[in-house]
């Protein structure tokens, strides 16, 4: 999905493979255009196969391309588990930030306990 704005694109999409475990279907962000110190809402909507009970979530960013570091956390403090067979939906509410502007992408990559990858999910705004 891309969104217009102010003569750049908001972009959500899939960025894994025919490999990840789940099948990413669809996603949203609200507002367009993203409003810095503002609540912002991400959505997507992926279909899993089998039950996940464990894993990690890795957080990637960059501003304007540079990379800023990582981070992992375990999955199941990041969202609610076991994630059950079938189609489901992920909804996360921040605050976006007010110090960064030009191109921001962000990358969610969720894996399973044997480290295999369950989905992959990215934006990219320019603000």
């Amino acid at each position: 999905m891309t969104l217009l704005l102010l003569g750049g694109t908001t972009t959500i999409k899939n960025c894994g493979d025919g490999s990840d475990i789940a099948k990413y279907i669809s996603g949203s962000i609200n507002p367009i255009p993203a409003v810095p110190g503002e609540n912002m809402t991400v959505s997507f909507t992926y279909n899993i196969g089998v039950p996940i009970t464990d894993g990690t979530v890795d957080y990637s960013y960059t501003i304007n391309y540079l990379p800023a570091p990582s981070v992992s956390k375990p999955l199941c403090e990041e969202t609610s588990c076991p994630k059950e067979v079938g189609t489901n939906t992920e909804t996360s509410t921040s605050v976006f930030p007010t110090d960064v502007s030009g191109r921001i992408e962000g990358k969610i990559s969720w894996k399973n306990e044997f480290n295999e990858r369950i989905l992959c999910v990215q934006t990219i705004f320019f603000v």
